[in-house]
C-alpha cells in the first residue's frame, strides 16, 4: 500500500475510534464500584460459594431459588443460571451478574434492579442473556472483548446511563429486546463489527440507538427507535429511504436519496460510511448525541435545505472526504456547526450558522467556504465585520483557521424561508424560482437592495 494511502487510513481509524474512547471514558466516570464480600460464586469446578446460598444445581443447571441481594459471579463454563424469576436486589452499586473469562454460559429468567451493572460480560465469548429484566441501574447489559454474544428477549428498562452497551464484541446478535427510558443510550454497538440486530423495540431513550467505528452489520427494519424503523442500509443503489425513518446508516452505497425526514434522539440522525453521490435535504436533524450528520470517507454527496439543531457534539461531521456540497442548511445550537477531518476539497456555503459553541472546526482540511462574489458565502451570527458599501457581504472574511476563510460572509440570514421544505420535482422547481425572482424584484423596488446578494445565491443554488 502507497505511503499515503497508510497515513490516510490511520488518521481516520484514529478519527472515529477517538469517538468510542471518549464515550467509554465518560462512561466509565459515571460508573463507581464498590468491591462487596456479598457474592455468591459458581466456580470452575462446578460448586457453589458459599454452600448456603440459595441456589440448586442440577448437571450444568444452576437455578436461584428465592430473591437475593448477593452478586452472583459465574467462573463455570457451559453453564445455565436460571433466576426462576426471582430478583437480585442492589443497592445501587457494584454487578449483579458477573461474566469473566468463560464461555457458553447462559443467564435467563432473572429480575435484576439496583446496581452499577445489572450483567457484565467481560472477556467473555458465545454467552447468552436472555429473558431477564433489568432496572434501576447505571447499565443494564455490558458486554466488552466478548464476542458471538447474544442478548434476546429482555426488558431492560430505567435504567440511568445505558441499556444494552456493546464494545469490541464482533458477530453479537442482539433479538427482540425492549430497552426504554435509559438516562443515555438505548442500544450501543462499538467497535463489533457484523452484529445482528433484529425487532428490537428502543423507546424513550435519551439517545436510542448509537453505532461506531465498525459499519458492516445486519440491522434491519424490525428494529424501531420512537416507533420509527431502523434503515441500515449496505451495497444499495439509486434508492430513497422511506419517509418514516427513525435513524439512518449508508455503508458502501452510491446515490441514496434521503428526504423530508425528522430525526432525533440517536448516536447520529444520518451516517454516511464509504459512499458517494448521496442526498440529504428537507430533513429535520436535531438532539442527536454525537453530529446530526457524519461522513466518513464518502464524497460528492449533496447536503442542503436540511435544519440541524441542538446536536450534542456537533451538527455535521465529515472525516477523510471529499467534493461533497453543503449548501442552504440552517445549523444552530450545535456544540460545533461543523466539522472537518483530513476532508479537502468540500464545498460550503450559503448556510446559517447560529449561537453553535464552535461555528466551525478543522483538521488537516482546506475547503471552499464561498461561491465567490456575489453569490457569497456563509451567514455567521458572531461575524464582527462591517459592510459599509452595503451589498450584503461582509467587506472582510470570516476567519476559520489559517488555511481556511469565508471571503464574502453573508449579512443577513440566509433566506431559508423560501428555500426549505421545495420539492426538486419540475412543476415546484419552476415555482421556487419564480418566488425568489420575484423577491429580488421586490427587494430593488423597496430599497432593500443590500439583501438582493443572498437571494440571488438562493437562485443559483436552486438552479444548481
Amino acid at each position: 500500500m502507497p505511503q499515503t494511502a497508510k497515513t490516510n487510513r490511520k488518521k481516520l481509524q484514529t478519527a472515529i475510534l477517538t469517538i468510542l474512547l471518549i464515550d467509554i471514558a465518560i462512561s466509565a466516570f459515571h460508573i463507581q464500584e464498590t468491591n462487596t464480600d456479598k457474592t455468591i460464586t459458581i466456580a470452575p469446578d462446578g460448586k457453589i460459594i458459599p454452600s448456603t446460598a440459595p441456589v440448586q444445581y442440577n448437571g450444568d443447571v444452576y437455578v436461584l431459588t428465592k430473591n437475593i441481594s448477593e452478586t452472583i459471579t459465574v467462573q463455570r463454563n457451559n453453564t445455565i443460571l436460571d433466576g426462576e424469576g426471582f430478583t437480585i436486589q442492589g443497592n445501587g452499586t457494584g454487578q449483579g451478574i458477573i461474566l469473566h473469562n468463560v464461555e457458553n454460559v447462559t443467564i435467563k429468567n432473572t429480575k435484576i434492579t439496583g446496581f452499577s451493572k445489572g450483567i457484565q460480560l467481560h472477556q467473555s465469548p458465545k454467552n447468552t442473556i436472555t429473558n431477564n429484566t433489568i432496572t434501576n441501574s447505571i447499565y443494564g447489559i455490558l458486554a466488552d472483548e466478548s464476542l458471538q454474544t447474544t442478548i434476546s428477549n429482555n426488558i431492560i428498562q430505567n435504567n440511568s446511563w445505558d441499556g444494552i452497551f456493546i464494545t469490541a464484541s464482533p458477530n453479537s446478535h442482539i433479538i427482540n429486546n425492549t430497552v426504554g427510558n435509559q438516562g443515555k443510550w438505548g442500544i450501543y454497538l462499538g467497535y463489533s463489527a457484523e452484529s445482528t440486530l433484529r425487532k428490537n423495540t428502543m423507546k424513550n431513550n435519551r439517545y436510542n440507538f448509537g453505532v461506531s467505528v465498525d459499519f458492516v452489520h445486519d440491522i434491519d427494519t424490525s428494529n424501531t427507535v420512537d416507533n420509527k424503523p431502523i434503515h441500515y442500509w449496505i451495497n444499495q443503489q439509486s434508492r430513497q429511504i422511506p419517509a418514516n425513518a427513525g435513524f439512518v446508516a449508508i455503508i458502501d452505497c452510491l446515490g441514496i436519496e434521503i428526504r423530508n425526514l425528522d430525526l432525533t434522539r440517536n448516536g447520529e440522525g444520518v451516517i454516511i460510511v464509504n459512499s458517494a453521490r448521496s442526498l440529504i435535504e428537507n430533513s429535520n436533524i436535531t438532539s442527536n448525541g454525537y453530529y446530526a450528520i457524519y461522513l466518513i470517507n464518502s464524497n460528492y454527496n449533496i447536503l442542503r435545505n436540511n435544519t440541524i439543531a441542538n446536536n450534542d457534539w456537533g451538527g455535521i461531521a465529515i472525516v477523510s472526504s471529499t467534493g461533497n456540497t453543503i449548501i442552504n442548511n440552517t445549523i444552530k445550537n450545535n456544540n460545533t456547526g461543523i466539522n472537518l477531518q483530513n476532508s479537502n476539497g468540500n464545498h460550503i456555503s450559503l448556510n446559517n450558522f447560529l449561537n453553535n459553541s464552535r461555528q466551525a472546526v478543522t483538521r488537516d482540511s482546506t475547503n471552499d467556504w464561498d461561491q465567490g462574489y456575489p453569490s457569497s458565502g456563509n451567514y455567521w451570527n458572531d461575524y464582527k465585520g462591517k459592510d459599509n458599501d452595503e451589498d450584503g457581504t461582509g467587506d472582510t472574511p470570516y476567519i476559520i483557521d489559517n488555511e481556511n476563510q469565508d471571503n464574502y460572509p453573508l449579512m443577513h440570514v440566509a433566506q431559508e424561508v423560501l428555500y426549505n421544505h421545495i420539492q426538486t420535482e419540475p412543476i415546484l422547481l419552476i415555482t421556487s424560482i419564480a418566488t425568489i425572482v420575484s423577491a429580488v424584484i421586490l427587494a430593488h423596488f423597496t430599497r432593500k437592495r443590500k439583501l438582493i446578494p443572498s437571494f440571488l445565491a438562493l437562485l443559483i443554488g436552486r438552479i444548481c
